[in-house]
């Protein structure tokens, strides 16, 4: 399940229920979430541009690596197979996306 949090769509407002404080709660984790992934991605960049292949601290080492990923790009293998062959490697699952909107 994803959730996302974007600005507030115009529409009536809805009454509460029981369960409003709980989406409250979503709101609030996802906000602190988004402020830790940020400076999580700052103290890793800082770390990778050190060049150093390892760092210690007191609790934690990190250890940097170089690897080289091959991904398959969907659009060029579209391009060379059938519609008919392409849906036959298409899988389909049911999912259930959850969007959070402030107020």
């Amino acid at each position: 399940m994803t959730a996302t949090i974007i600005d507030t769509p115009k529409k009536a407002a809805k009454k509460q229920t029981k369960l409003g404080p709980k989406v409250d709660h979503l709101g609030a984790l996802n906000a602190q979430i988004s402020a830790l992934t940020k400076e999580a991605d700052a103290l890793k960049a800082t770390l990778k541009e050190s060049g150093l292949p390892e760092i210690e601290g007191k609790i934690y080492r990190a250890v940097i690596s170089q690897s080289s990923r091959s991904t398959l790009v969907a659009d060029r293998v579209k391009a060379i197979l059938t519609a008919e062959q392409v849906r036959a490697c298409t899988q389909s699952t049911p999912t259930t996306s959850l969007t959070l909107y402030g107020l």
